[in-house]
């Protein structure tokens, strides 16, 4: 992983401090709209995500 991106890494995961119930961090390659090439893991991720914060 090239240094600058490890740093905005880094940059990302500090807010694990500041928030309750981090649910880690996922990263997909791509540019300005990876969402399109990435829509079904993306929504895995959050459809996860959404389920283990259900009481």
């Amino acid at each position: 992983m090239p240094r600058r991106a490890a740093h905005a890494e880094d940059r990302l995961l500090a807010w694990q401090a500041l928030t309750t119930n981090f649910r880690g961090l996922e990263r997909y390659e791509g540019d300005h709209f990876y969402l399109m090439d990435h829509q079904q893991p993306l929504a895995a991720a959050i459809t996860a995500a959404m389920r283990s914060a259900t009481p």
